[in-house]
């Protein structure tokens, strides 16, 4: 019995092997005791998610769940911590462990809120639209490499690390990082301002330059276009951002402008009902809105008429009847009246002399 007595108080680093065993006799228990609370809370708060419409709470049950066991053994760790004594270079790497450990859950607890706010809240919002859902994630990304960076900071600086030091030489490395790949930084800042600005969205069609397509995706660093001859046309961002775009998705109505000639023989009575007749041949069409038609000028071989009439609607297959009709309407009152088209000619006068 002696030599059994003997064996239980004998230390060992400072603590005797009953301090031990009561020790671990206090983690079995405060995690035997724990991990039923955890399982009824979890159960009453399931009953009470279940009642309501909001999704919050159902994320909050699944958190708890996820990591409730986690806390229960960090907390039932620390309660028997508390029946033995540790030296001072023993403390703090316990203190370093638990400091580790809980930030590293709180991170993970972070991150999850974070998704989880952009899936089921945000993203819903902005699904039907291509370009947001592609920025967004993208900034999730930075958001999420952000938040463990601020955890790895606050990690060294409590486990006694100068960190001054540390964020100086990353301000320095981001410089460097930056000088570097400047190119695609500003292609990275530039999809936010497009994202921001939007002067283009997934499906719009465009006119850049002598380039035209329908946008298929916004990247970071590029933005892709189909053009109508069916090749891929990839632009970086910055040069999308620093170009004259032409976005005729957005157009709500197209404006017509064209001219026509008729022959000089024309007689004054019928060149005066030239624009009366192309006048009713316009509102008779449907869907446009008449702006004006002019004799406008004396050509080399025309008397020259323009016409300016409104498309309402910004569909090219539906500007392009409406002009096919416009122009078979003019052609029919001109065959009625007589009038002729003019067409390039030239009148060669002969003298003759004696």
């Amino acid at each position: 019995m002696d030599t059994i007595l003997d064996i239980l108080h004998h230390k060992y680093l400072g603590n005797s092997l009953l301090d031990y065993c009561i020790a671990l006799g206090v983690f079995i228990f405060s995690f035997a005791v724990l991990g039923p609370v955890k399982i009824f809370l979890l159960k009453k708060v399931s009953k009470g998610s279940e009642k309501t419409r909001t999704k919050w709470d159902d994320f909050f049950v699944t958190i708890i769940d996820k990591n409730g066991n986690w806390f229960i053994w960090l907390l039932s760790l620390m309660i028997a911590s508390r029946f033995v004594t540790f030296r001072d270079q023993v403390f703090r790497l316990a203190n370093s462990f638990f400091v580790i450990f809980l930030t590293f859950l709180i991170l993970r607890i972070l991150q999850s809120l974070l998704t989880f706010w952009f899936e089921k809240s945000y993203l819903i919002r902005i699904q039907h639209d291509k370009a947001k859902v592609s920025a967004m994630s993208n900034m999730m990304m930075l958001f999420k490499a952000g938040i463990w960076l601020v955890g790895l900071f606050f990690i060294l600086d409590n486990l006694g690390f100068n960190i001054t030091t540390a964020v100086a030489g990353l301000g320095i490395g981001g410089i460097a990082v930056a000088l570097a790949g400047q190119a695609i930084l500003g292609d990275a800042f530039s999809s936010f301002s497009i994202f921001l600005d939007k002067p283009f969205e997934v499906g719009d069609l465009v006119v850049i330059g002598e380039y035209s397509g329908v946008v298929e995706h916004i990247g970071i660093k590029t933005t892709r276009i189909r053009s109508l001859s069916g090749e891929q046309l990839v632009f970086s961002n910055s040069d999308l951002t620093a170009s004259r775009i032409r976005n005729y998705k957005r157009m709500q109505e197209r404006r017509v402008i064209f001219s026509l000639g008729v022959v000089y023989q024309t007689p004054l009575e019928k060149l005066k009902k030239v624009k009366e007749l192309i006048q009713k041949v316009l509102e008779a069409t449907d869907r446009i809105r008449v702006d004006r038609v002019h004799f406008k000028s004396y050509g080399d071989f025309s008397l020259n008429f323009e016409i300016v009439f409104y498309v309402l609607s910004p569909d090219y297959l539906e500007y392009m009847d409406i002009q096919e009709k416009v122009n078979f309407g003019i052609f029919e009152a001109f065959q009625k009246e007589g009038i002729e088209f003019a067409y390039p000619t030239q009148t060669l006068f002969i003298e003759k002399t004696q």
